[in-house]
């Protein structure tokens, strides 16, 4: 493990949540669970939205060239992952799809309408996309913490700092009227603010988070919340550096020391078949209430090749061998360390099934043996 140079305020809150996974995804571990193709979809807009903002879109190569471009690169790194090639098509496997390509492609239209208008704007947001600074590199005096913002806006009464999100940002509440943005997007625009002041000696006038919807909303913040997030970030980055350096640790040691399992921190993370800590408490979660991830460890004691040519697998768990769950629905492809009886597997991501102690295989599903 190398020392983290540095937090970005997309990563932050990350950090905050659990040091290890923080320290993975700046360090670009590579994955040990697939993504969800909607994060895939997600990228492909930003990326599509930063091209479009540096004028690289004309008649020559006009969005859905660009957007074709993007889908078949991610596609073909997707080919050649185990994890993921299963999720190829991208376009069939993602949610909206076609909705999101063009809400995207409505956006970029209009930004490009903006860059040909010469100072007349029909709305006040018309003047502030087409006056925006784009991309702009933020960074504490220290360096410690530093990113880019999507966009910040020139006001007569200050600058906006905007972060563009492709997909939901505001939680979900069985009460409407009390809906607000997600807490690690929250963070992240504060976070933008603090850098924002250790740049340029003053403050943001407002954060706003926007959709490629045309939607937004502003962000309440307090100047001394943001400065206060700024030195957690940075306590965050140098408590786990410590940790890292650490000579008489061993990597799994250090591993295990950054590490926070809890059913929130590991439900989307997707490194959680090499973190030992998860993976100790692991077979005891399937028993518990918790809202744990639905993965299992045992040893396959029943296996069936189905009519359709899927598999059926009934498992020992190792948490209570005397319990025996059913999974079905299982690829032969996509799981080789589900070829024998006797083998012990650790399986990631499965779906509720009917019937009680009975499961099956989703989109995410993904198989290790167990040595």
């Amino acid at each position: 493990m190398t020392p983290i140079h540095r937090i970005s305020p997309s990563i932050f809150y990350a950090f905050k949540k659990c040091a290890l996974h923080g320290t993975l995804v700046t360090s670009k571990a590579p994955k040990m669970l697939p993504n969800s193709p909607n994060a895939y979809i997600g990228n492909i807009i930003h990326e599509t939205i930063k091209i479009a903002k540096e004028e690289k879109i004309s008649e020559k190569r006009d969005f859905e060239s660009i957007w074709s471009e993007l889908v078949d690169k991610k596609e073909k790194a997707m080919t050649k992952s185990w994890i993921e090639k299963h999720l190829v098509p991208i376009k069939e496997y993602s949610t909206d799809y076609e909705v999101k390509k063009l809400l995207c492609k409505k956006f970029v239209n209009n930004l490009s309408l903006e860059k040909q208008k010469s100072g007349q704007y029909s709305s006040i947001s018309e003047k502030f996309i087409y006056h925006s600074r784009n991309e702009i590199w933020l960074q504490s005096t220290d360096g410690k913490v530093g990113g880019y913002a999507d966009a910040i806006i020139p006001t007569e009464n200050g600058d906006i700092i905007i972060d563009y999100k492709t997909g939901k940002y505001i939680e979900e509440s069985s009460c409407g009227s009390c809906a607000k943005v997600k807490e690690e997007y929250e963070i992240q625009l504060k976070l933008y603010s603090s850098l924002y002041h250790s740049e340029y000696g003053k403050w943001p006038v407002s954060l706003k988070i926007a959709g490629i919807d045309g939607t937004s909303v502003e962000v309440d913040f307090t100047n001394a919340e943001c400065e206060a997030m700024l030195r957690e970030a940075i306590e965050i980055l140098n408590y786990t550096n410590n940790i890292i350096i650490k000579k008489n640790l061993t990597k799994p040691e250090k591993f295990r020391e950054l590490s926070s399992p809890n059913p929130e921190n590991c439900k989307f993370c997707q490194y959680r078949p090499g973190c030992n800590s998860y993976l100790e408490i692991m077979p005891q979660n399937i028993l518990s209430e918790d809202k744990w991830p639905i993965d299992i460890s045992g040893t396959i004691i029943d296996r069936k090749i189905l009519g359709n040519g899927n598999l059926f697998i009934k498992i020992s768990l190792d948490a209570d061998p005397s319990k025996i769950i059913s999974i079905r629905n299982l690829s032969i492809e996509r799981h080789p360390a589900l070829n024998n009886i006797g083998n012990e597997v650790v399986i990631f991501s499965l779906l509720a099934d009917s019937g009680e102690k009975a499961y099956q295989e989703g989109l995410l599903t993904t198989s290790y043996q167990n040595n």
